[in-house]
């Protein structure tokens, strides 16, 4: 059974954004970052893969991601955090296309986290 993680920012006590992960076969695969409509902009998505990418450090060599072609606000997003496109899926989910994006890590320091398993 594969666990996923669940990362919160929250802003002034109120949930403002959440991100989903999960470790396999050495690869952190992120799932389902959202950020409050209105508080989209204000590096909540930023800090919120940075604290991934710093947990998954010495337990992940990889990140990948997987989202909507026609989202270019989040092509940009992804591109300016150093992930690269890597394959475009054709008629994918929903009959879209989307575009997996990856980024690999260095695994040269151990880190301890805490996860919360759903």
């Amino acid at each position: 059974m594969t666990y996923k993680s669940i990362m919160a920012a929250y802003v002034d006590g109120s949930p403002a954004g959440s991100v989903r992960y999960h470790i396999k076969g050495g690869v952190c695969i992120i799932e389902r970052l959202s950020i409050k409509p209105d508080l989209q902009g204000a590096g909540i998505g930023r800090s919120l893969i940075a604290a991934v990418e710093k947990l998954v450090e010495g337990k992940a060599h990889k990140l990948y991601l997987e989202t909507g072609l026609l989202a270019g606000n989040l092509l940009q997003f992804y591109s300016k955090l150093d992930y690269s496109g890597e394959a475009i899926l054709r008629s994918h989910y929903g009959g879209f296309d989307w575009i997996v994006f990856s980024k690999f890590i260095r695994m040269d320091r151990k880190t301890t986290m805490m996860e919360v398993h759903t």
